[in-house]
C-alpha cells in the first residue's frame, strides 16, 4: 500500500535560529510507492534521498537519466533543474531538504568531482536517517529539531569520510595518512610544501590533489590548522606571551600570528586567553 509521509520544520525565527549551519526544512518517507514521478523543477535547498527498497531514476538538467538502486543515496544541489521517480517495481525512499552554510560545505565536498545527481553508496546512512525522521516526529519542538540537525551533520560527515576514503587507493591513502601524521607531530614549523612532498616521495601537485581528496584541505592549510590548535593549547596551559607563542610556532611576527588566529577562530589570541 502506498504511503506518503512528510514533516515540515519551522524556522524558529523567534528564537533567533533561522540562520543555523544545518537547517532541515522538510523531511519524510514514501513507502512502497508506484506513482512517484516528479516533473523537472528547481529548488533552493539541497535534497537528500535514500532509496531503501525497490528502485527508481534521477535526471539532471542536460544529462541522461540514471538508475537509482536500493541502498543508494542522492544529493541534489540547489538551483539545478532535476526530476526523479520510482521504477516499474516502485520504491521506498527517505528524504529531506536542508540549507545552511555547514550543510552547503559538506554537500559540496561530498559531490566534488562528480556529475550532479550521481548516486552514492548510502546504505550506511539509513540508521541515522531513521533517527532524524523519528526526532522530527517527536513532540519536543525545538529540542527535537536541533537534535535531528545534529544527526544530519553526523550523517553528512560520515558520507564525506566514506567518499574521501574510497577516492584513494590503498597505497595513496597510506601516503596521505603518513603525511597527516607527520604534520600532526612535527615541530618544524618552517616546513614548506616542497619539503613535505619530497619527504612523501610525490610531486607537490599530486600531494595537494591526494590531500584534498582525503581531508578537503591542502597540506599547508591543514598544517596551519595544526599550528593554530597548538597555539590554543599554549594559550590555555602556559604563561607564554603571544609574541613567544608566535615565535615558537614559526610565525614571522606576532601580527601575522594574531591575524591567522583571528581568521580561524574569530577572536584574537589575547581575547581567547581572557575567555578561559
Amino acid at each position: 500500500m502506498e504511503r506518503f509521509d512528510s514533516i515540515s520544520v519551522p524556522l524558529y525565527r523567534s528564537a533567533g535560529l533561522e540562520e543555523r549551519g544545518v537547517c532541515i526544512t522538510i523531511a519524510g518517507c514514501y513507502s512502497q510507492v508506484y506513482t512517484h514521478n516528479l516533473p523537472p523543477r528547481r529548488m533552493s535547498e539541497w535534497i537528500l534521498i535514500l532509496c531503501t527498497e525497490g528502485g527508481g531514476w534521477v535526471q539532471m538538467e542536460g544529462q541522461a537519466r540514471r538508475r537509482v538502486a536500493a541502498g543508494q543515496m542522492l544529493l541534489l544541489p540547489p538551483d539545478l533543474s532535476h526530476s526523479y521517480g520510482n521504477g516499474p517495481d516502485g520504491w521506498t525512499v527517505q528524504w529531506l531538504h536542508c540549507t545552511g552554510g555547514v550543510a552547503q560545505t559538506l554537500c559540496q565536498r561530498i559531490c566534488a568531482g562528480r556529475a550532479p545527481g550521481t548516486p552514492l553508496s548510502g546504505a550506511q546512512t539509513q540508521p541515522l536517517l531513521e533517527q532524524i525522521l523519528h526526532r522530527l516526529k517527536g513532540g519536543r519542538g525545538l529540542t527535537d529539531v536541533l537534535c535531528a540537525e545534529a544527526l544530519l551533520t553526523q550523517l553528512l560527515c560520515s558520507v564525506l569520510e566514506a567518499v574521501q576514503n574510497t577516492a584513494l587507493g590503498g597505497s595513496q591513502a597510506t601516503t596521505v595518512q603518513a603525511a597527516v601524521q607527520f604534520l600532526q607531530t612535527t615541530t618544524d614549523y618552517t616546513l614548506s610544501l616542497d619539503e613535505l612532498a619530497a619527504r612523501m616521495g610525490l610531486s607537490k601537485y599530486y600531494l595537494i590533489k591526494l590531500f584534498r581528496q582525503y581531508t578537503g584541505d591542502t597540506p599547508m592549510e591543514y598544517f596551519q590548522q595544526v599550528r593554530l590548535r597548538r597555539a590554543c593549547g599554549l594559550l590555555s596551559t602556559t604563561s607564554l606571551s603571544v609574541a613567544q607563542i608566535s615565535e615558537q610556532l614559526g610565525y614571522s611576527s606576532p601580527f601575522h600570528f594574531s591575524g591567522a588566529f583571528k581568521r580561524c577562530f574569530g577572536i584574537s589570541p589575547s581575547r581567547y586567553r581572557r575567555l578561559l
